[in-house]
């Protein structure tokens, strides 16, 4: 197994080619069986770097495997904030589904308002925020 400061930097670097993600999805494998916090910042680096791509699948392993690391909803925060992507607004829908409401006194439900009415965000990540916002208010 590679240390955790090669698997960070090939994560840092990567770039599908020929759209194959198939060495990404190793990567993520590797480095969340760590279970090290320093994986957080590159992990959500890499969404923002394909905000709306899903890695044909491999980014479902980047959030399981930083809900198994632990520790990154305030990365999370500051990263969908900066530049959202489709995952981002999923993850926090996720984080309210677990029972958590807030997140460094922060409203999760708000940080997703504040997605959805960003004008400058793109209009499908809007989109995805109105859809998990309208669901969490059905079922609360």
């Amino acid at each position: 197994m590679r240390n955790i400061e090669v698997l960070i930097q090939s994560i840092e670097v990567f770039a599908p080619v020929d759209d194959n993600w198939e060495a990404l999805d190793e990567l993520i494998e590797e480095i969340c069986a760590l279970k090290d916090e320093r994986a957080i910042t590159p992990l959500l680096g890499l969404l923002e770097r394909y905000p709306e791509q899903d890695g044909y699948g491999v980014f479902w392993g980047i959030i399981h495997g930083l809900e198994a690391i632990g520790g990154y909803e305030s990365k999370l925060i500051t990263s969908a904030l900066r530049k959202p992507y489709e995952f981002s607004v999923l993850m926090l829908n996720r984080i309210i589904n677990s029972g958590t409401k807030k997140i460094d006194g922060r409203s999760v439900l708000d940080i997703l308002k504040e997605i959805a009415n960003n004008s400058s965000f793109s209009e499908s990540i809007r989109e995805d925020a109105n859809e998990f916002i309208s669901y969490q208010q059905e079922t609360m």
